[in-house]
């Protein structure tokens, strides 16, 4: 016996319910994974909610990682023992989870930046419309300062999930950097018209809310985006992505002070993601502030 959460009805986070599961062996082609992360991403909102539905009951969760625990007849590109990742099945808020072997890439011990691109080209090679690997291959791109990159996979990723606005709204800051305006003013208008899509939906839909009110300030609709901003700091005053989207909406917007304390309460709260900091052209109206200088410092 082992445990998951699971969503027997949709609706808000009380929904989640911590419970008691079966895990079987795995079949052809399957390994049990003994889970050591899973993933938190907006899509696990859209799926509890119902927004994206899913056949009840389920377990959420699109991302994880761990050890294999047994495999299947069939499996050749894993054995027991192994160190895994996926994205993509859901299934994810398990301590153990079936899962078929192919969706699976192998964790070296010391995994460097080049090791993780490889490892997204063969799931690329392997689906060339999961979205998944185009999407979070582009934010590592991102990461690392691959600028030119990230906006190619960004969209690939907006034409591989066409509702996603995240994907063509984060191609529209890709290509502002590398100065391709046009482009970035017609992957932004495309972005902000799927989140407002997603906003009639579901009007608390932090996500949109947050990351669409800084492409609106990029689109010279300053006012929207501080009613975006503060609509989404009152319905998810504590939620990392939030603190750190509002903060580059106010940067962008001149509002230094008001950033600079958004910033010191995701760091408070152990957010850590320095080279996302580092390549953000959003944030530069900070760099030469003492505040955000030691803010820097206190991260990875």
């Amino acid at each position: 016996m082992t445990h998951a959460i699971q969503v027997h009805q949709t609706g808000g986070p009380e929904v989640l319910r911590w419970a008691k599961v079966e895990v079987d062996n795995p079949g052809p082609g399957q390994v049990r994974l003994r889970q050591e992360a899973a993933g938190l991403n907006f899509i696990d909102v859209y799926h509890r909610t119902g927004l994206y539905p899913q056949p009840l009951p389920f377990t959420p969760g699109v991302e994880g990682a761990g050890v294999v625990d047994a495999v299947g007849d069939g499996v050749t590109n894993v054995a027991a023992g192994d160190r895994v990742a996926y994205a993509g099945p859901i299934g994810g808020y398990a301590e153990q989870r079936l899962i078929d072997a192919d969706r699976l890439v192998k964790l070296p011990d010391n995994i460097s930046y080049e090791q993780a691109a490889a490892e997204f080209e063969r799931a690329i090679e392997l689906n060339p419309n999961l979205f998944d690997a185009y999407y979070y291959f582009a934010r590592a791109c991102f990461a690392h300062g691959d600028t030119e990159r990230s906006a190619e996979l960004f969209a690939k990723a907006a034409e591989a999930r066409h509702e996603d606005f995240q994907s063509a709204l984060l191609q529209s800051q890709s290509l502002r950097m590398l100065g391709r305006v046009d482009e970035m003013k017609k992957a932004l208008r495309e972005g902000l018209r799927r989140a407002e899509n997603a906003l009639m939906l579901n009007p608390r839909d932090g996500r949109a809310l947050a990351l669409g009110a800084g492409n609106l300030a990029a689109d010279g609709q300053t006012e929207r985006a501080a009613e975006w901003t503060r609509r989404s700091l009152e319905l998810y005053p504590d939620d990392m992505s939030t603190l750190i989207n509002a903060a580059c909406t106010y940067a962008k917007t001149g509002n230094k002070e008001e950033s600079l304390a958004l910033l010191e309460r995701a760091i408070r709260r152990n957010w850590g993601n320095r080279d996302w900091l580092d390549h953000d052209p959003d944030f530069d109206l900070l760099r030469d502030d003492p505040r955000f200088i030691d803010l820097m410092s206190k991260l990875k």
